[in-house]
């Protein structure tokens, strides 16, 4: 070993025999071998010490520093940066595994720039037992990393290396911090130097499922996180980094945080602002963290309808009802805009001059539109138009039509922005095609996808088939797509109830013949955002999807795609959307609003629309649980065996405790006929998971058999 190494690895370990050798030997394995390798033996009670030193006597790289009280992490890492000889340092966890390439890749970054002080790797997460569960994927770029520091930890802390003069600067761990303190020193040393992720696998993370967490540690944990949270805005807001704009950006990328929300709250109420984007993210963002969830929806409608954007705010109003049926005002706002809110039919269909339409709208991106538009005319499939509708951008696009000099390519331009979902909606009403399909401005299809999507619905009859995409992850250079690393290959099979249910919406590529827009109608065009699914929401209701096995088309993702910039509309818009649909239109809220006013006509006439479409309604556990005091006051118990037998699949002790809750049975006999036979099968086991709920009822049968 050198007298001065360039490198130090540290770790920590207190009792971690279990996958202490296997962690050792990968630091060990590196192709870049001059390093010395400091492990802090925190008084550990296993055999830890003894392994330590059948490595140290084999290999004089390690220095084992053994501790009598145990110190903590925060204070163990410490000492080992004191102690370090090393001008970089390399962080190492005991369960992980590092890959033989991770040193000598981070190295030859740290050596070719100086400003760069903070390197990391993404990973591959590992069960108990070394099987990969997944791939870990964070971002890599220094900007990206220092908004996602803002909520999460942007590095595998095991994988990290840094430059030691940097971490000096910003004191070294805080020793105050039991938990997350590699978080807390990442997000001040990411303020002096530049910070960045190998976006190659190089690390892998075992996810330590032999000690589980308590819920009050959890608790702490959590506290700890929000602790560093507050403080690194606070850093910003002193040292002018970040003002009432940067605040209102991160809230709207990081929705979810209540941190930063607070600190946006704070901000907002302060400045008095009254610009009526500004209050519409205020309001979200208090329907996201507040109690009385109603109360802000109501608000936000106000919004949607003082822009104009009536479907919007008809969708607020109905799941407003739905949280809280006493508000008749609210009935009857959403009452007088339910004729507004339904979709809108083409009055006329163009006849067909080609198997298919490709329909990409676009909005200032001239520099991207060229890959997308090669992508299609280069598919093995030429029976095809393809319609590009530039929605009020610049003219750059019509000079990029134009060169291509094809007469596959149509042309039109709408004389303002007006959004994605109106210039589809143009689109289709010129479309000359027997089927449409879509593709946005930035991504691509691969050659085979058009001929392997129309060979689908060909041969199954269907009127929408979808095949796989592929989603990847990178960023434009000099007019280019430059991919990092796939995100991940989503594979079939594609589920319409996971559509409808959990807003699974997995990135598949859609089909659909012409006919179905005049049966669920067009884009809605109030819709700022998502309306993609809300169409395909509309449609899952009235059709089935036809799986075709392979990827026909790449998703790139960039800092530019609109949901990356705009987080908090589509947090708020995909579940609304999602409920809306779930609850029949706003059906179920009114029918909820009928039996509390005592009005049982209309209750039962709405109740019977239901029934009548109920194949089709999503086979949901929040569906069944708020059918159920509806079918009780009906009395329907045919509805009610239909119900519990799918809800009970679904979700069995949810189930049952919802029956209990509304009295719909006395004991446990009562239930027994409505169970499906695999409930029945495993209905001892059942009940001791939920001995809490049933002990008496279980008892009486056991006497009983």
């Amino acid at each position: 070993m050198q007298s001065d190494p360039k490198l130090s690895v540290v770790m920590c370990v207190h009792n971690g025999q279990r996958h202490l050798r296997e962690s050792v030997g990968s630091i060990l394995n590196q192709t870049f071998g001059s390093f010395e390798f400091i492990i802090i033996d925190d008084a550990s009670k296993d055999k830890t010490a003894r392994i330590l030193n059948e490595f140290a006597q084999r290999d004089l790289r390690i220095k084992v520093i053994t501790h009598k009280d145990q110190l903590g992490v925060s204070a163990s890492l410490n000492k080992a940066l004191g102690l370090s000889k090393g001008s970089y340092v390399a962080r190492m966890e005991v369960d992980d595994i590092s890959l033989p390439e991770r040193f000598a890749k981070q190295v030859g970054l740290l050596d070719k720039n100086a400003e760069l002080g903070l390197v990391g790797t993404c990973f591959i997460k590992l069960n108990e037992k070394g099987e990969a569960l997944c791939d870990g994927l964070l971002p890599s770029h220094h900007d990206d990393i220092k908004n996602y520091l803002f909520t999460l930890n942007a590095y595998c802390n095991g994988s990290v290396m840094f430059k030691k003069n940097y971490v000096e600067q910003v004191g070294c761990y805080d020793e105050t911090l039991k938990y997350h303190q590699d978080y807390d020193l990442w997000t001040k040393v990411s303020e002096v130097c530049l910070s960045l992720n190998i976006p190659e696998k190089l690390q892998k993370k075992r996810e330590n499922t032999q000690t589980q967490n308590s819920e009050k540690e959890l608790v702490r944990k959590r506290q700890c996180e929000n602790v560093i949270k507050k403080a690194n805005i606070n850093r910003k807001f002193k040292a002018g980094a970040i003002d009432y704009a940067g605040l209102r950006k991160l809230a709207c990328a990081k929705p979810k945080d209540s941190v930063i929300a607070s600190f946006f709250f704070q901000e907002h109420e302060r400045l008095k602002k009254t610009n009526i984007d500004d209050v519409l993210i205020y309001y979200i963002l208090k329907f996201f963290h507040g109690d009385m969830k109603e109360k802000y929806l109501n608000q936000i409608a106000e919004i949607y309808m003082k822009q104009n954007r009536r479907s919007l705010a008809h969708m607020c109003l109905v799941e407003s009802l739905r949280l809280n049926s006493q508000q008749s005002q609210i009935f009857e706002m959403a009452e007088s805009l339910s004729v507004e809110a339904q979709p809108k039919y083409p009055k006329v269909l163009k006849d067909n001059k080609y198997e298919v339409s490709i329909i990409m709208p676009t909005y200032n991106r001239a520099e991207e539109i060229r890959e997308s538009i090669d992508s299609v005319l280069n598919q093995t499939f030429q029976d095809f138009e393809l319609i590009i509708v530039n929605d009020g951008g610049s003219d750059g696009i019509e000079n990029i039509i134009v060169s291509y000099n094809s007469s596959k390519i149509k042309y039109y331009k709408l004389n303002v922005n007006q959004g994605p979902a109106v210039a589809r909606n143009e689109a289709i009403l010129k479309a000359e095609g027997k089927y449409i399909t879509f593709l946005d401005d930035d991504d691509v299809y691969y050659p085979h996808h058009l001929e392997v999507l129309v060979k689908g619905l060909e041969e199954s009859g269907q009127k929408i088939a979808y095949a796989a995409m592929k989603m990847v992850k990178g960023n434009i250079q000099d007019g280019m797509f430059v991919p990092e690393f796939v995100v991940r290959d989503f594979e079939c099979a594609f589920s319409k109830e996971d559509l409808v249910i959990n807003r699974n919406s997995e990135p598949v590529s859609f089909m659909f013949h012409k006919s179905v827009f005049a049966d669920v109608g067009l884009f809605n065009k109030d819709l700022v955002m998502g309306e993609d699914c809300e169409l395909l929401l509309r449609i899952s209701l009235k059709f089935d999807f036809y799986e075709v096995s392979e990827t026909t088309r790449e998703w790139r993702i960039k800092h530019n795609n609109s949901v990356v910039q705009n987080v908090i509309n589509s947090n708020f818009l995909d579940p609304l959307y999602q409920c809306y649909h779930l609850f029949y239109q706003g059906k179920v809220a009114a029918i909820k609003y009928y039996i509390l006013k005592q009005d049982s006509r209309n209750a039962r006439d709405l109740y019977a629309d239901i029934q009548k479409s109920y194949v089709n309604l999503p086979k949901a556990p929040l569906f069944y649980k708020e059918l159920l005091p509806i079918i009780k006051y009906f009395n329907d118990k045919y509805s009610l065996r239909k119900l519990v037998k799918k809800y009970f699949r679904l979700e069995p002790k949810i189930c049952l405790r919802a029956l209990l809750s509304h009295k719909l049975f006395l004991s446990f006999f009562d239930i027994l006929p409505l169970l499906p036979a695999s409930g029945l099968i495993h209905i001892k086991k059942f009940a001791k998971r939920v001995k809490k709920i049933f002990i008496r009822e279980y008892h009486l049968l056991q006497d009983k058999t």
